[in-house]
């Protein structure tokens, strides 16, 4: 294994596209019950790619060689939200909803799998990857 030297493995994480598949229940309010209340639950997928690289100065005489590498792999999970719709009309409405999506632990995969030294996001190799989102 590489020990010491002028060594690097910068790396980006991100979400390209994540979906839900979602239930609500809730309960109407008002004189003519026309807010409506509601919480919902229910499956949550993510799509992630990371970028990553191995920047070595001393590549070729010692510790791994300069390179650069992508992979993709999507995560499931889980997602809790609330919400609450106020119908303007009997055909539209306008509504505040708040989501909440856990995809658990992952593990970032390593860079040339079998000789890498490092992991491909040393300082986040186990990511509890969370989104919060909110839509009016």
């Amino acid at each position: 294994n590489f020990i010491g030297g002028a060594f690097g493995a910068p790396c980006q994480s991100q979400p390209d596209w994540f979906g839900t598949l979602t239930g609500r229940a809730g309960v109407a309010l008002g004189p003519q019950g026309r807010i409506l209340l509601y919480g919902k639950g229910g499956l949550a997928w993510m799509h992630n790619s990371i970028d990553m690289a191995v920047n070595n100065i001393m590549a070729g005489d010692f510790g791994p060689e300069n390179e650069r590498s992508k992979t993709n792999f999507t995560q499931l999970g889980w997602t809790l939200g609330a919400g609450g719709e106020v119908a303007l009309t009997g055909r539209w409405s306008l509504g505040l909803e708040y989501d909440y999506l856990h995809f658990g632990v992952t593990t970032s995969p390593r860079l040339r799998r079998d000789r890498s030294p490092v992991r491909a996001c040393p300082a986040s190799s186990a990511r509890r990857p969370q989104m919060d989102e909110r839509r009016a």
